[in-house]
């Protein structure tokens, strides 16, 4: 199992991010202590979060409504 982990500071709604090569599935750690897994979602997606200036926006713009979501 290859797991990317990035782990946000100052950011106000999302703590960290895990992204699994092997399976190409996504989890986002929010700060208010939920998980949401990200099934089938391309490496892009984990690396245009990871990358971005507002990690909370940058979610509800490009991955919340556009991906399917399960809590865990």
């Amino acid at each position: 199992m290859s797991n990317n982990r990035h782990e946000f500071k100052g950011s106000s709604s999302i703590h960290a991010i895990d992204y699994d090569d092997e399976d190409g599935s996504m989890v986002i750690h929010f700060l208010s202590g939920g998980s949401h897994k990200y099934p089938d979602c391309p490496k892009e997606v984990y690396e245009g979060l990871k990358g971005s200036d507002s990690p909370g926006r940058h979610f509800h713009a490009h991955i919340r409504k556009q991906r399917k979501s399960e809590k865990i």
